[in-house]
């Protein structure tokens, strides 16, 4: 007699399996890009990796399509077929995994090959050589300055701009674009500047980095400046007592730009400026705003929905004056300030369009509040921002807490199900025809 409970599973082993890998894959996927701060450029990737995950489905049915066609005609069945396409399957996830886990990878054993570069008694030894070369003959720094700046010409082929760019991929800090330099390995952060000597490529910050060692190999006092509101960084060189801005990032020879003394350009000509800080190469970090715009004093309030001043407020300040994809969700100015005993804070910024944030967490409780306004230059400016107590903000901050522990866990768990299965493939099938075959037999007598 045959068991009552019948056949372990109703549908196919391997349906069971595709479902499985699917649905597992899937949520993996949803909490892993709900959860993990995705680049803007990457935003895509969700939709393709469940893709990859759904192939199996796709492969079933393709299985049972053959298998019913080949059983109509009463032609054997392949059994190697399905133990193919398992296999097949646990190719896909494999390289799925391995894509998925690529950033943290990628940026763990780049930065170490950067570092080592970098740091090099080569990288070094170029440095001095190629300074010796673009200075050979000037003595003063303004010549100097200016020698070094025409290196970076963009016509002169010693290293490609990649400002603008179009992505095809990005895992930072792997660049692929869509055109030349098509690779580039960036910077981490401000780090290892000297890498930009061998990778021969990057924007603003790889530019400015790179003529920071480049005059100081030279014996000239500069610092960095740092414009994190509208995302881009220059570096200012200091000639006869007075800071010159230049702005390697821009040179080319053959439309007049100089990259020399560009403060004027910097104010008048491009974007809004919100906010400047120098960064002198001892790490100590000044404010230089007022060098570059016309400013405009900021009064910011917080109050609650009682309109009680609340103190200790974080207030951050996003940027919106890049006219660009970046300027849709703000750019973090880094400014950051907390409001006094009055809940009042002063800010001085250059005019242009910002979004105000305040945070407070407090008492078990979570205050937030943010607000859009227009600066306009020397002029004074207030905002008032009213803080609502955000009930379930101990789930956000839960979330957060545990973002590399869902990745880790769904991933745990695809593997799991993968041993199991496999595990138990055999018995199963040791049952389900042993069921088969007794129940045939009931149906013959």
């Amino acid at each position: 007699m045959a068991t009552e409970k019948g056949r372990l599973f109703r549908v196919s082993d391997s349906q069971r399996f595709a479902l499985g890998i699917f649905f597992t894959g899937s949520v993996s996927m949803i909490l892993a890009f709900s959860f993990i701060e995705v680049n803007e450029s990457i935003r895509w990737l969700p939709h393709v990796i469940l893709i990859i995950f759904a192939i199996p489905l796709f492969c079933e049915m393709i299985t049972v399509t053959r298998n019913n066609v080949k059983t109509n005609h009463k032609k054997p069945i392949n059994t190697n077929f399905k133990k193919i396409l398992k296999i097949g399957y646990l190719i896909i996830i494999i390289l799925t995994l391995l894509f998925l886990l690529s950033p943290i990878y990628a940026q763990t054993l780049l930065k170490y090959h950067i570092g080592e570069c970098a740091q090099s008694k080569t990288a070094k030894t170029d440095l001095h050589k190629l300074i010796s070369e673009i200075t050979r003959g000037y003595s003063n720094d303004t010549n100097k300055t200016k020698a070094i700046l025409r290196w970076f010409d963009r016509d002169s082929g010693h290293i490609a701009n990649t400002f603008g760019k179009e992505h095809l991929l990005k895992i930072y800090p792997l660049h692929v674009y869509m055109s030349e330099p098509y690779i580039c390995i960036r910077l981490i952060k401000h780090e290892n500047p000297l890498w930009v000597l061998k990778s021969r490529c990057g924007a603003c910050n790889e530019y400015a980095l790179l003529f920071m060692e480049l005059a100081n190999a030279s014996n000239l006092t500069v610092r960095s400046i740092h414009n994190n509101g509208e995302d881009h960084i220059w570096a200012e060189v200091l000639i006869d007592g007075n800071w010159i801005a230049v702005d390697p990032s821009i040179v080319h020879l053959s439309e007049n730009e100089t990259g020399f003394d560009v403060t004027q350009m910097l104010n008048e000509e491009w974007w809004n400026i919100s906010h400047t800080r120098a960064l002198y190469p001892d790490g100590i970090i000044e404010d230089v705003t007022y060098l570059y715009t016309n400013l405009s004093n900021l009064t910011i309030i917080t109050i609650d929905e009682n309109k009680t001043p609340v103190s200790n407020v974080s207030i951050r300040v996003l940027s919106h004056n890049r006219q660009d994809e970046k300027g849709n969700i703000g750019i973090d100015t880094e400014i950051n300030r907390t409001t006094d005993p009055e809940g009042r804070c002063e800010i001085k910024v250059g005019g242009g369009n910002y979004t105000i944030i305040g945070e407070k967490t407090e008492d078990n409780s979570y205050l937030s509040a943010k607000t859009t306004i227009a600066l306009a230059e020397n002029e004074n400016n207030s905002a008032q921002l009213i803080l609502k107590k955000d009930r379930l903000w101990w789930v956000q901050y839960l979330v957060s807490s545990l973002r590399p522990t869902f990745l880790i866990l769904c991933s745990l768990g695809l593997w799991v199900f993968i041993v199991l299965y496999m595990g138990i493939n055999n018995e199963i099938n040791w049952v389900n025809e042993n069921y088969d075959r007794i129940k045939s037999i009931e149906d013959k007598t």
